[in-house]
C-alpha cells in the first residue's frame, strides 16, 4: 500500500551545465533544428514533408533545417530529401554533445509518436529555441506550454504543424517572447533548481 502523500515526482533536470543568457538570442541564427534516432517512431517523414512545403511556398529560403541524429531509417530519411528536392538542409550525422547547434537554433521541432521524458525537448528551451511538438505523448504538454514556451499541436496534424512553423519564422517578436518563456522554463528544471528541491524534500518532516 502506497500513501499517496508520501509520493512525489520530480522530473529530470536539464542536461548541460551551461548558461545560455537571453542577451545571446540576438546571435541565433535562421535555423530549425531536429535532433533524433532514425526511426519509425520519430515521424521524421513527417518533418520532410513539412519542410519541403516550407521550401515550396519560396518564402523563407534564408532558413535552413538542421537534422542531427542516425539510426536504421537513415535511408529512408535520404530517399525522402531526394523525393522532396530539398535544398535547405544540413545533416551532420551523429553529435554526441549538440550545443553550439542548440545556441544557434531558433527552433526546434518533434514529431514522435511517443516518448517518455524527451531530454532534447528540455534542452532545446535551455538554449532559447522554441520547440513545437506532437502531444503525441503525456509529457508534451508538461514541456511545452502552448502559446507560451512554444506550440503543442494535436498529434499528426501537419497542417497546423506546417502553420504555427510558418507562424514562427515569420514573426521574430513572437519567437523572441517564447525564447524568453523557454529559458525561463528551462532554468526552472535546471540542475540548481532541482538540488533545492532534493535538498527540501530530504529535510522536510
Amino acid at each position: 500500500y502506497m500513501e499517496p502523500n508520501k509520493v512525489i515526482a520530480l522530473t529530470n533536470p536539464v542536461t548541460y551545465d551551461y548558461h545560455f543568457d537571453e542577451c545571446e538570442l540576438k546571435n541565433k541564427e535562421k535555423t530549425v533544428l531536429v535532433v533524433s534516432r532514425f526511426s519509425h517512431e520519430k515521424r521524421l517523414d513527417h518533418i520532410l514533408s513539412i519542410w519541403h512545403h516550407v521550401e515550396k511556398s519560396g518564402k523563407f529560403n534564408d532558413w535552413k533545417l538542421v537534422l542531427i541524429g542516425g539510426g536504421p531509417e537513415e535511408n529512408v530519411v535520404l530517399s525522402l530529401i531526394k523525393k522532396y528536392s530539398i535544398k535547405n538542409i544540413e545533416l551532420p550525422g551523429i553529435v554526441k554533445a549538440p550545443i553550439e547547434y542548440y545556441c544557434k537554433a531558433a527552433i526546434f521541432l518533434m514529431t514522435s509518436k511517443f516518448e517518455g521524458w524527451p531530454m532534447s525537448l528540455m534542452e532545446c528551451q535551455q538554449f532559447g529555441d522554441v520547440p513545437i511538438v506532437y502531444n503525441s505523448f503525456e509529457a508534451a504538454n508538461e514541456i511545452v506550454i502552448d502559446h507560451y514556451n512554444g506550440f503543442s499541436i494535436t498529434s499528426t496534424d501537419k497542417k497546423q504543424f506546417f502553420d504555427k512553423l510558418v507562424q514562427l519564422m515569420s514573426d521574430e517578436e513572437m519567437r523572441n517572447t517564447m525564447a524568453l518563456h523557454a529559458l525561463e522554463y528551462a532554468n526552472q528544471h535546471s540542475k540548481v533548481a532541482y538540488k533545492k528541491e532534493y535538498l527540501k524534500l530530504f529535510t522536510k518532516k
